[in-house]
């Protein structure tokens, strides 16, 4: 198994006993990412802002985003990136647990039609307050999250970052 990313790439040989922290992996891309560090053999720790819903929903085969399914092979954390009291405390428990982060990959982010901001079908496109929580999710929550793991990532030159935005 091999995982690549533009130039980077990741051998089975150089992720054993790593430790990657995935911030938005209880569905969708991040899910994926997740179940294929965890087989490859990384210690992966995967967020949520609602992991409950996952933790207590079916053990089932993951096969597409809204999939309810608990995570195999890996830990599914809670984190709220629009509160830094919330990555504060991922972040001391990832310190606390594990020491480092050897691999982060900011994936959460909301858009702006997701069912979290328009769950009766309507468009919201004239609403400032809603517009404000997609770009404190979708931009502070990143830089936020990034800040506060800066401490936890191996200053040797081993560490690495992936940031994902996609607009939706």
């Amino acid at each position: 198994v091999e995982v690549r990313h533009c130039c980077w790439s990741l051998h089975p040989q150089d992720i054993k006993g790593k430790v990657a922290l995935i911030v938005g992996a209880s569905t969708g891309l991040g899910r994926g990412v997740a179940d294929r560090l965890a087989k490859a053999g990384m210690t992966v720790v995967g967020t949520s802002r609602t992991p409950k819903e996952y933790l207590d929903g079916n053990t089932c085969t993951y096969t597409r985003p809204g999939d309810r399914c608990k995570p195999e092979g890996w830990q599914l954390w809670q984190l709220d990136m629009t509160s830094q009291a919330s990555v504060d405390a991922l972040m001391k428990r990832m310190k606390d647990t594990y020491g480092q982060i050897d691999f982060l990959f900011l994936n959460a982010g909301r858009g702006y039609g997701s069912n979290s901001f328009n769950p009766n079908g309507k468009t919201w496109c004239n609403d400032v307050s809603r517009m404000q929580e997609v770009m404190d999710t979708n931009f502070m929550g990143p830089v936020r999250t990034l800040l506060a793991a800066l401490p936890l990532i191996p200053r040797s030159g081993e560490g690495r970052c992936r940031v994902l935005r996609l607009a939706a």
